[in-house]
């Protein structure tokens, strides 16, 4: 089969959005706390997490910033791609649920990027997700995003290659929750199913997705 010059120049194309996943470090910080800004700025989830006022945008970035440098990178389990195009943020099997005093010492940055006002309500909703959330020993993906200007290009999908290939090989379960619908297709692929379906309090619905290592 003869591939014209167009089916090329395509091939090339996508050949050329493919890129290296490497493991993030904290001088990444800047453009990731960004790019994820950017990338969630519509979602579901964020958009009833982060204030809804005029520092919504600051919110956000306060968010990811916290959820990148304190509650991920330092497990070592934060990809990016070299192009820093969109960031995988996981943590390792005990980790997803913090102990008090580190929530203490997290308080205010939560607080600037939720809003005083607003806590209680969130507070509520993460108690009921934590609660849902699967005792049984796994790698959680607390953040996966892209830069919307390169969505849709297979770049989500370079970026949960390390981990589930890292599941796969260790025998370990990965989880997940999503407020964006079509984010399932995305996961499927990959070997997660929903497990879970509930609503935030005065928010969007939610899907909890859970992955088993795949049979070797």
């Amino acid at each position: 089969m003869e591939f014209t010059k167009h089916q090329a120049s395509g091939l090339r194309w996508q050949a050329n959005l493919r890129s290296r996943m490497r493991q993030a470090i904290a001088a990444d910080a800047p453009v990731v706390t960004e790019l994820l800004a950017r990338a969630f700025d519509a979602d579901p989830f964020a958009n009833w997490f982060i204030r809804p006022d005029e520092r919504h945008r600051a919110g956000l970035a306060e968010f990811f910033r916290i959820a990148f440098l304190r509650l991920t990178l330092p497990f070592g389990h934060a990809y990016v791609d070299d192009a820093l195009r969109g960031a995988a943020l996981w943590t390792p099997p005990g980790a997803w649920k913090l102990r008090w005093w580190k929530r203490a010492l997290l308080l205010p940055s939560y607080v600037r990027a939720i809003g005083l006002t607003r806590v209680p309500k969130v507070a509520r909703g993460i108690d009921e997700i934590q609660r849902r959330h699967p005792r049984e020993p796994h790698y959680y993906l607390f953040v996966l995003g892209v830069d919307p200007s390169h969505q849709r290009r297979g770049v989500g999908s370079d970026l949960l290659r390390p981990m589930t290939a890292r599941c796969d090989a260790e025998g370990k379960c990965a989880y997940l929750g999503t407020a964006e619908e079509r984010n399932l297709v995305l996961y499927r692929r990959h070997g997660f199913d929903v497990t879970d379906e509930f609503t935030l309090p005065e928010g969007p619905k939610m899907w909890l997705m859970w992955r088993p290592p795949a049979v070797r």
